[in-house]
């Protein structure tokens, strides 16, 4: 007899005779997932190392040289020839001065609820899980000349050549502590001639994501809300894009909102990300935590080859309310969801092993 054949008689104080080929399919199946799992499970947040198609890439940063504590971002006054300028005595000088314009210490929102503090919250980390090195703001209240001052910041992407940039595509990868009464807004404006601002995200940080988009002729805004809902402490890729006649917000990849109408053109004048209060209120003292950027990549338009499809979103979308979630609730992201498919997968196979 072959050895095939007499296989199942090796087994023979067993209550079932398995062939040893039968055994192994399970081991492989976990293999299998395992391999699947340990790639849905790996960091996929890393910035693009070059544009899609119609653009060509200006600047990329990611925040991943050496980690410098606050304190390392010091600022010229306002009003002064180094207003908003990293000073040549920080220690984030010779790193990013040539990529980063802040608000100066002291400088009030628009509402004078919170104020920018470069000094006192800013520092940069590289040992976050699922980046590469963080740009960190640390949110807080803080005395100043006996007065409570709740902090945030303005930082200013620098352009190499902004006044000569028409249109744009900026990304940005970043998350937040949930932080009642603080809010973030990455946006870009265009110049005087169009009354355009693409202001995505734009929200509370402790709420749903969501934007806004400002029509040229200054008539109104569109609202932008994402469903199913998302949340800002997982990492998100935030993406808005001003081509011609045309603009698109992307959440990780996927268009969510775009418009062709009301798209103004002229120069883009200014790219930035704020951190502040929201609300009309000054945020509650007790409240602290961190907003932390992992990377920022800014395109100019050179052209599309082909015409880009308008049709994946609605142009608008109805205001929904912007109520505080709990930390839990934020982990109703799509990212969450596939690692817990993924656990859910390999505990499956564990057991057809064990």
């Amino acid at each position: 007899r072959s050895a095939v054949e007499v296989l199942p008689k090796t087994f023979k104080y067993q209550t079932i005779s398995i062939p040893l080929q039968y055994l192994a399919m399970p081991t492989v199946a976990f293999l299998s997932l395992l391999a699947i799992a340990t790639s849905v499970l790996a960091y996929t947040g890393q910035m693009p190392t070059s544009p899609p198609n119609g653009w060509t890439r200006l600047v990329s940063e990611d925040f991943n040289g050496t980690a410098l504590p606050i304190g390392s971002f010091i600022v010229g006054e306002a009003g002064t020839s180094q207003d908003g300028r990293i000073l040549p005595n920080a220690a984030a000088y010779s790193r990013y001065h040539e990529t980063l314009n802040l608000y100066p210490d002291n400088y009030p929102d628009t509402n004078g609820l919170s104020f920018a503090y470069p000094s006192k919250v800013l520092s940069t980390r590289n040992d976050v899980a699922d980046t590469n090195g963080i740009l960190d703001i640390y949110h807080h209240t803080e005395t100043v000349n006996g007065k409570p001052i709740a902090m945030g910041n303005w930082l200013r992407v620098l352009l190499p050549d902004e006044d000569q940039m028409e249109y744009g595509r900026m990304s940005i990868r970043y998350r937040s502590d949930s932080l009642p009464g603080y809010g973030a807004v990455s946006l870009i404006i265009a110049d005087r001639s169009t009354k355009n601002e693409m202001d995505w995200p734009e929200g509370d940080l402790s709420g749903s994501i969501g934007g806004f988009f400002h029509y040229a002729d200054g008539s109104g805004q569109a609202v932008v809300n994402v469903e199913p809902e998302a949340y800002y402490l997982d990492w998100h890729v935030f993406t808005k894009e001003w081509s011609p006649n045309l603009v698109k917000y992307y959440l990780d990849d996927v268009v969510v909102f775009n418009t062709t109408e009301n798209v103004g053109t002229g120069i883009q004048k200014f790219v930035s990300i704020q951190t502040g209060a929201s609300g009309g209120e000054t945020p509650d003292a007790s409240v602290s935590g961190h907003t932390q950027i992992d990377w920022v990549t800014i395109d100019a338009f050179t052209g599309f080859t082909t015409e880009p499809p308008v049709t994946e979103a609605p142009t608008t979308q109805a205001p929904t309310s912007n109520t505080a979630k709990s930390p839990s609730q934020a982990t109703r992201s799509s990212s969450a969801v596939s690692k817990c498919v993924a656990l859910f997968l390999v505990f499956l196979a564990l057991s057809f092993v064990f």
